[in-house]
């Protein structure tokens, strides 16, 4: 039986539970056996934001670290990776982006003993400050994968632009757990108590409180629309005290409603109750929020730097794209569903038609291919 290896940063992220655990499913059948490592429990960025499920994780795993990730040293998480590859004996391994160092160095590793790896990319171009040296080390060694995995449209121009040809580029859907998204949302919806989302549009932010989020923005946004308007903002992080001021600046305290923090389940309860979702990110490598508002029938307003917006925005049919930098261009955007009402259902119904494509079971099977090729390619 072949072994694939999966190295992943933090067991948190319960989209990629459900998109492992339908891999698991997918390649089991094909005959192959994986594992993956889970390097850490969680991130410094996700503690505020909501517990890990263990009980989601339906694949074979191995927790390295039951800690926050940053609480790791490089060394320490290639010692453990060294140590699992030597025992588990991959033919293939399939590692995360570069934003870990250690994946630099174990890549480096891999090309050396010459075992075969795909390479997981989530970058686009806007994700950070691109260095022209960095830039070629990351072409050396993305060329010497069998594959390199990412998720959109963004992502595979990013990969272009450094040079990596389209033959190793495999590209697969970013997907959430839909079932169970869907299955809270038609709960709220069929509950006899469930009042109705009254006649103010309600628009929606869920995310982190820092500055690539850029809150500020849609706030100075949300201050140019009318008062029959109101903004909820889900999440936690280091900016919500300057947030918070900057609400009472604009004399906004009373439309705009800090939530707290909530669970992915639990969210969707937000979504149900508003009209519009907002993601006004400065970068952001996907944003899979943006998945979740489009299964409960959101349009969505969603920022040209978000990784997301290539894919899953069709500009006037189920919501708009924007600069994140240009506060007037936000506004208008938002202001469209003030004037046009109407236009929130049907926009509503074309985001719920383009995100079921979007499936964890697609996600695993565009993997399980791209695995099977290079496996069938090395005989």
């Amino acid at each position: 039986m072949m072994r694939i290896l999966i190295i992943h940063n933090i067991m948190w992220s319960h989209y990629k539970a459900t998109v492992f655990s339908e891999l698991h499913k997918q390649t089991k059948k094909e005959g192959l056996n994986i594992l993956v490592l889970q390097t850490a429990l969680t991130g410094s960025g996700q503690k505020a934001l909501s517990a890990v499920d263990k009980s989601i994780h339906r694949y074979p795993f191995e927790l390295l670290f039951d800690s926050s990730f940053e609480t790791t040293t490089v060394w320490e998480r290639i010692k453990k990776y060294r140590y699992w590859i030597k025992q588990f004996k991959p033919d293939i391994i399939i590692l995360p982006g570069y934003i870990d160092k250690a994946v630099w160095i174990l890549t480096a590793m891999l090309i050396f003993n010459k075992i075969k790896f795909i390479q997981s990319s989530d970058s686009t171009y806007f994700d950070h400050k691109r260095f022209w040296l960095k830039e070629q080390i990351k072409y050396l060694l993305l060329c010497r994968a069998e594959l390199v995995f990412c998720y959109g449209s963004s992502q595979k121009t990013y990969l272009r632009s450094l040079g990596i040809p389209d033959r190793k580029i495999w590209v697969r859907v970013q997907a959430t757990n839909n079932d169970r998204i869907l299955e809270k949302y038609y709960e709220y919806k069929a509950a006899e108590e469930a009042s109705e989302k009254g006649s103010a549009i309600k628009f929606l932010f869920v995310g982190r409180f820092s500055s690539e989020k850029n809150v500020s923005t849609l706030i100075q946004a949300f201050k140019l629309l009318p008062n029959n308007t109101q903004l909820s903002l889900v999440g936690e992080g280091p900016e919500k005290a300057g947030l918070v001021e900057l609400v009472k600046k604009l004399g906004l305290s009373g439309r705009v409603v800090f939530q707290g923090s909530t669970d992915w389940v639990g969210v969707v309860k937000f979504y149900y109750y508003s009209h519009v979702l907002v993601l006004p990110s400065l970068s952001e490598i996907w944003g899979l929020v943006v998945n979740e508002a489009m299964l409960c029938h959101l349009p969505v307003i969603v920022s040209s730097r978000c990784g997301a917006s290539g894919d899953l925005v069709v500009d006037g049919v189920n919501g708009f794209s924007f600069d994140p930098e240009n506060v007037q261009e936000l506004a208008e955007k938002m202001y469209y569903f003030v004037d046009h009402p109407e236009e929130i259902e049907r926009m509503g119904s074309n985001s719920a038609e383009i995100i079921s494509d979007f499936t964890p079971q697609k996600a695993a099977g565009q993997m399980t291919q791209g695995i099977m090729k290079v496996l069938r390619s090395n005989k």
